[in-house]
């Protein structure tokens, strides 16, 4: 990182009473964040760079399950130290079936 860079960290709180993501018929709910930043350049002009992601939220009372699913699959995947297995008292395998119906 050179000394032109510059890098910023963004709390939002999220009230426990917010509407999860979900796409059930007939409602359909999904949020957005979106910010844009503006770059004066050295000729004087102005450029504008627009972002915008679909964070997926969670019912808050699955954050313990969602927390050790992930959490295992993080390290399954990619092998760091995030959360060592002991740890993990009830670290749990990915769900899988055996595909009967595919042909080989």
């Amino acid at each position: 990182m050179s000394n032109d860079d510059i890098m910023t960290y963004l709390t939002f709180p999220i009230p426990l009473c917010i509407t999860p993501t979900h796409a059930l018929e007939p409602i359909h709910v999904s949020h957005r964040i979106r910010w844009s930043i503006l770059i004066l350049n050295l000729d004087g002009h102005t450029s504008e760079l627009r972002c915008s992601l679909p964070p997926h939220l969670l019912d808050y009372r699955l954050l313990e399950a969602a927390h050790s699913h992930t959490s295992a699959t993080r390290r399954l995947l990619l092998g760091g130290p995030e959360v060592p297995p002991e740890v993990l008292h009830n670290d749990m395998e990915l769900p899988s079936y055996t595909a009967e119906h595919v042909l080989s």
